[in-house]
């Protein structure tokens, strides 16, 4: 009998070490720009710098696709971003094929700037280097 209540005991602190430790970290879903049909979230955790990405692709993040009349997710879009002579332009990752698609400079394309606006504190509260003159 000694045996079954020591373990739960053990039991007990474990599930109970669980249910109040506190959480390090949750990603926030930034809204970033809708449609007439869809929404696009930003993962926060997502935003990172990135390395050896073609066309010189520096920054990167990943966002949701929701339906605006449910919220029902629709799919997963991933951005990178590349600063040719301080100019930011927008790509974005074709899963299905491995590869980037070039969407231009996003000062022609709102719903680029918008991600990049959404990724700044992020890449400010990582430590990751941007220019606010960039556009």
């Amino acid at each position: 009998m000694s045996n079954l209540k020591t373990i739960v005991l053990m039991a007990s602190i474990l599930v109970g070490s669980f249910l109040v430790m506190p959480n390090v970290s949750h990603a926030e879903d930034v809204w970033c720009y809708s449609n007439e049909l869809t929404s696009f979230y930003l993962v926060s955790d997502s935003v990172e710098e990135i390395k050896n990405a073609p066309n010189g692709i520096t920054y990167r993040a990943i966002g949701k696709v929701v339906l605006n009349k449910n919220g029902s997710f629709v799919n997963i879009m991933i951005y990178g971003f590349a600063v040719p002579n301080d100019n930011v332009v927008g790509y974005w990752f074709r899963r299905a094929k491995g590869t980037w698609d070039y969407l231009g400079p996003i000062k022609k394309d709102s719903k680029m700037k918008a991600v990049w606006q959404a990724m700044k504190p992020y890449l400010k509260k990582k430590g990751i280097y941007y220019n606010d003159s960039w556009e």
